[in-house]
């Protein structure tokens, strides 16, 4: 009550005398206890109580499914979470620091350290050198074509001298004059950004050199570029400043100019007129980039620092502005930022609502433009670590898988997921496979306790319409379909949902999210199980998504693993190997297949990963070799051997069936 979670009307003491309208119990008299149930439903609207909420999911579906008493999860909101949500997009974080005393921040930036300092190619000082040259050379275009606009309305304003639109002329005029004075002031804090990114990566390339070296010049190089890569941001921030700023002017400008256009008709010859309607186009486009670039730019270098102190095991770190802010975050397992911003939506013209807002770009990772739109305010994006009804259920399940593994081994569980963490905090690529086993994991419990994914959109989903989520995430998973959203066999033939190629890492995460769901799925579909579900409880009735029922699944596979395996699952993955990579985890899933079914075939086990790769295939480090003579039923099976649709197998007729090669099937003989 005291921070507003809920109502008024159901915080006490009840005061004296009672408003009208309201019981003894200070809760509204309309409100009064239903005759079936007996509870009284309150109406809440915090986003704190959405996450809390969630997080308690989580530990009753580990508890009752899982069989596995989960530690108590402490989660970081605020301020200094949100330092976190601008270095890492605004994501939410779960370094799982508090709960355990097996891992915590120094443990962490160590392994962060130890990362860094093994990439010998870090491509970071050359993304910060691009993004602050982008915004150079944009910003130098927005001069040229300001100047431009601003010698044409010079001819435009002789023209209408001693007209009714005199006045309009010149105020144009100034305008753009204005707008051109912020460009040049842009253009000079662009260029000392340029600069300062130049000398920041000659500050790399030297310590770099040195450290292989082994040169005693080492530490000093290292400070070096400790200093250069520090100066950056500053240099950023003012070239993103000065940039805005001179977008704004310009769409002014731009604005007063097409006022003056519009009244002039054909007082201003139509070159003059399309030439600076051409103009102000690209100059809004040009100077929105510089935005963009100087703020990737800042945030490239402030990443750069993250990594550039690896070189004695994260100790640079430690004493840097971002190993402050994890010295601040030591007493917690999940880390919710909630602060605001702006995000580049798909969009053709500004919104209503914004009308103000700069055009923008979204980038492949090999800086393909992938689509342009505009940037917009965007706070159920930004704050979707507390609002969506997905995030806070990901983040519990790392939390969940950060349990599991300390409780296996807590030393190997600082190496597995520290790594997995860390690594994640510095990209997330396809081919790093401990960190999208992170995230698959927690996408796979997000299926469990919100019918929905994080990482991915899955097919033939439910778009999320509620405030309390984001526009474009969760997509809730229908009962009323068997055979795709969490049923869908990503990564292999039959994949149905759309993977971008440009961002190849949510496909991977779909890919070994919907395994390890085939993994766990297939449980009869009762109202009060205490088994997995299939992911897909949803419906939709008038435009809100609203609870169905536990739906069924696509029968494509036949393992049916408890929640209880997942213990058995981890514990042997790290027997196997302190990390976590495909081998061991794989193939410990295909262990507990067989250590809680040892009738369980090779077949059974193999179709579990190969209904996933594209082309099918289940390699023998995962399964184990085929057992001689065994044939499974997605092959030929030769006469007299006929399918086993429950083992997977080609089997001879059992007794008393025989043989029929007419139809290939078993019969019984009458005689």
């Amino acid at each position: 009550c005291s921070r507003g979670v809920l109502p008024l009307e159901v915080c006490g003491p009840s005061p004296s005398p009672l408003p009208a309208g309201y019981s003894t119990a200070f809760i509204p008299a309309e409100h009064a206890l239903p005759p079936g149930d007996g509870i009284y439903r309150v109406a809440v609207e915090s986003a704190r109580l959405n996450a809390m909420a969630q997080f308690t999911d989580g530990h009753d579906y580990m508890s009752a499914a899982g069989g596995f008493r989960m530690a108590r999860v402490e989660v970081q909101v605020g301020q200094t979470a949100d330092l976190i949500g601008k270095i890492n997009e605004n994501r939410a974080f779960t370094p799982c620091f508090a709960f355990s005393p097996a891992t915590d921040v120094q443990a962490f930036m160590q392994t962060l350290g130890v990362i860094i300092a093994n990439k010998a190619a870090d491509p970071l000082d050359a993304f910060t050198e691009v993004a602050a040259r982008k915004a150079r050379d944009a910003t130098a275009r927005g001069v040229d074509e300001l100047q431009g606009v601003v010698s044409t309305l010079d001819s435009i304003q002789s023209d209408l001298v001693g007209t009714a639109l005199q006045s309009a002329a010149v105020s144009a005029r100034a305008a753009s004059q204005q707008a051109l004075d912020a460009a040049q002031k842009a253009s000079l804090t662009a260029r000392a950004a340029s600069q300062a990114a130049v000398e920041a990566s000659e500050a790399n390339a030297l310590a770099v050199r040195l450290e292989r070296e082994g040169s005693p010049l080492f530490g000093a190089a290292k400070q070096r570029l400790k200093e250069a890569v520090e100066a950056i941001e500053p240099a950023a921030k003012a070239a993103r400043d000065t940039a805005q700023e001179a977008a704004r002017l310009a769409i002014n400008a731009a604005s007063s100019t097409a006022a003056l256009l519009a009244q002039a008709g054909n007082l201003i010859s139509e070159a003059r007129r399309a030439y600076v309607n051409t103009a102000f186009g690209i100059i809004n486009a040009v100077l929105s980039t510089a935005v963009q670039t100087s703020v990737q730019g800042l945030g490239h270098a402030t990443s750069w620092l993250l990594r550039a102190g690896g070189f004695l095991l994260g100790s640079a770190i430690g004493g840097s502005s971002l190993g402050e802010v994890f010295e601040f975050l030591a007493g917690a397992d999940i880390i919710l930022p909630t602060s605001t911003g702006r995000t580049c939506r798909n969009i053709p013209a500004a919104p209503a609502s914004d009308p103000n807002a700069p055009a923008c770009e979204e980038r492949a990772a090999n800086g393909t433009v992938v689509f342009t739109g505009f940037s917009v305010d965007d706070p159920d994006y930004y704050q979707r670590a507390v609002r969506s009804r997905n995030v806070p259920s990901h983040e519990y399940g790392h939390f969940v898988l950060c349990n599991l593994l300390e409780r296996a081994d807590p030393l190997k569980f600082r190496i597995a997921y520290n790594e997995a963490a860390a690594d994640g905090v510095l990209g997330q690529d396809a081919d790093k496979e401990h960190v999208v086993l992170n995230e698959a994991f927690a996408d796979y419990m997000t299926g469990q306790l919100a019918g929905a994914a994080n990482y991915w959109t899955p097919d033939s989903n439910i778009p999320a319409r509620d405030w309390q989520v984001s526009s474009r995430k969760p997509d809730h998973c229908p009962a009323a379909v068997l055979d795709s959203c969490w049923e869908d066999n990503v990564g292999g033939p039959g994949q149905k949902v759309s993977v971008n190629p440009q961002f190849p890492f949510p496909g991977e995460v779909a890919k070994v999210s919907s395994l390890l769901h085939d993994a766990f799925d297939g449980h009869p579909v009762l109202a009060n199980t205490s088994q997995p579900t299939n992911g897909n409880p949803w419906e939709e009735i008038t435009g809100r998504v609203t609870f169905d029922k536990l739906g069924g699944h696509a029968g494509d596979e036949t393992i049916t693993l408890p929640a209880t395996a997942m213990p058995f699952v981890f514990a042997r993955a790290l027997q196997r190997l302190p990390r976590l990579r495909y081998e061991n985890v794989f193939a410990s899933l295909s262990d507990a297949v067989t250590a809680l079914d040892p009738s369980a075939t090779w077949c059974q086990r193999c179709e579990l990963f190969r209904l996933h790769s594209n082309p099918p295939d289940c390699p023998e480090v995962w399964v184990g070799p085929r057992p001689a003579g065994q044939v499974c039923s997605w092959e030929p099976c030769p006469a007299p051997l006929v399918v086993d649709s429950i083992r997977r197998t080609c089997n001879r007729c059992a007794p008393p069936t025989t043989y029929d090669p007419a139809t290939s099937t078993c019969l019984f003989i009458v005689l």
